[in-house]
């Protein structure tokens, strides 16, 4: 029996968010909805950060330990699956 894809990830789904690091700020608030860290992708300076050692999610909080360099970029990515 053939399986369809019944729906599509459009490009607009996928939500970027970006921060900057302050040497003492390890929770950082993206959004309004509870997150999974599934759904998450971490990336501290480019460098990817591996989930549930380098952060953690608890509702719309991703908290990273210990706290980021003042001044690395911080990127968050959600992907909607």
């Amino acid at each position: 029996m053939p399986r369809y894809i019944t729906e599509i990830i459009k490009p607009t789904d996928i939500q970027v968010f970006n921060f900057t690091g302050d040497g003492s700020t390890t929770a950082f608030t993206i959004g309004g909805l509870d997150y999974d860290v599934k759904k998450l992708q971490v990336f501290i300076n480019g460098v990817h950060q591996d989930p549930n050692s380098d952060y953690t999610v608890s509702g719309t909080s991703v908290n990273i330990t210990p706290a980021v360099d003042s001044g690395d970029k911080i990127v968050i990515i959600e992907f909607p699956i």
